[in-house]
């Protein structure tokens, strides 16, 4: 950030593949290692293979004019030992597209 009373606005698109039962697969931004909110649970079911296309929105206030790494951070809520593929790419099935995941960052000067 440009000053320290600077505001980032954290804007994630996120795409992945899920195996296993995986009935809440959980979405979170982070900064760095801290999860900084944004954090969301999407509530899938019980199969293979569902898609995720989420977005999450979060105004940050990092209070830094460091260089700073934000992420998106996916994880199993169920502990099914499926597996989780983000921006795997590709098709599913001839009618759902798998798209890249996303993050937009807007400073907003204070």
């Amino acid at each position: 950030c440009s000053a320290t009373s600077s505001k980032v606005l954290v804007i994630c698109n996120a795409s992945a593949i899920c195996s296993g039962s995986h009935n809440n697969v959980n979405l979170a931004i982070h900064r760095g290692s801290t999860l900084v909110g944004g954090k969301k649970t999407v509530t899938l079911g019980d199969s293979y293979g569902y898609i995720i296309n989420n977005s999450l929105v979060y105004l940050d206030s990092p209070s830094s004019s460091d260089a700073i790494t934000y992420s998106l951070m996916a994880g199993d809520d169920s502990d099914d030992g499926g597996n989780i593929h983000v921006n795997k790419g590709g098709t599913l099935t001839s009618e759902e597209t798998l798209n890249n995941s996303h993050i937009v960052l807007m400073e907003i000067l204070a």
